[in-house]
């Protein structure tokens, strides 16, 4: 009876400890998603596709649960009738060590639909995420899509957009946490989730110049699980030629 007490007591410890991993696995994927939900941008004057621009380059400022800026750059691969514009884009945060954490994104978009100033876009994308602390250090791969329906004039527009951001699969290396639990195990881990934005953008444009504002909330997959700032901005300044 001692004995059978004695495993008794020990398989609680274990699952004690399990449960108390996953949660350290679930804070730190938790932690990824909000550092990682940058708005999936779409610095486009479609105007300025139609009269023959092709190259797009964007300096983007902006916070959504830390402030950020990053550089993105979009080229026109397809006609005038289906245009597609291949983008990438690297943002980091403003701070010290910026290269501890950063966002990277590889995109196309296009307009689906137009009629006189109305128009209808889509932009899905690939994101590698990166975010280091001393707790651990997590790599994570995820996708993107957005869509904007808007009205553009030759000199302003403005938009609705709405952005679905998601996580399918995160490296995680342990450090200090190795320290209180040893059991820990590094590697990959299905992290699938997501956060949807729901915001407004406005542009104006001066010659080949044009500037972006956008802004907006966010919310939980479930819309229940909200983040702390569910709140995001920013602003970009695009030059085309």
């Amino acid at each position: 009876m001692k004995t059978l007490k004695i495993l008794n007591n020990q398989k609680t410890k274990n699952r004690t400890k399990m449960k108390t991993l996953n949660k350290i696995i679930i804070s730190l994927v938790f932690l990824l998603t909000l550092k990682a939900g940058i708005v999936n941008a779409q610095d486009i004057n479609w105007k300025e596709v139609e009269n023959g621009k092709r190259h797009f380059v964007t300096l983007n400022l902006g916070a959504d649960n830390s402030t950020y800026y990053g550089l993105t750059y979009g080229y026109k691969i397809g006609n005038t009738s289906m245009p597609l514009i291949l983008d990438a884009s690297f943002d980091l945060p403003f701070g010290e060590d910026v290269f501890d954490d950063w966002n990277a994104r590889v995109g196309l978009q296009t307009k689906l639909w137009s009629r006189n100033n109305l128009w209808w876009s889509a932009k899905a994308s690939v994101v590698t995420r990166k975010f280091e602390s001393e707790v651990a250090s997590l790599l994570n791969f995820g996708s993107s899509l957005s869509t904007l329906f808007g009205y553009q004039k030759s000199k302003w527009g403005i938009a609705a957009e709405f952005t679905y951001n998601r996580s399918e699969v995160t490296k995680i290396e342990n450090r200090i946490t190795k320290d209180y639990y040893p059991e820990i195990t590094d590697g990959w881990y299905n992290t699938a989730g997501g956060n949807f934005k729901i915001g407004l953008q406005a542009n104006a444009s001066i010659k080949s110049t044009n500037l972006f504002l956008r802004f907006g909330k966010t919310y939980g997959q479930d819309f229940k699980d909200n983040p702390t700032l569910p709140f995001y901005a920013r602003v970009g300044i695009s030059k085309s030629f």
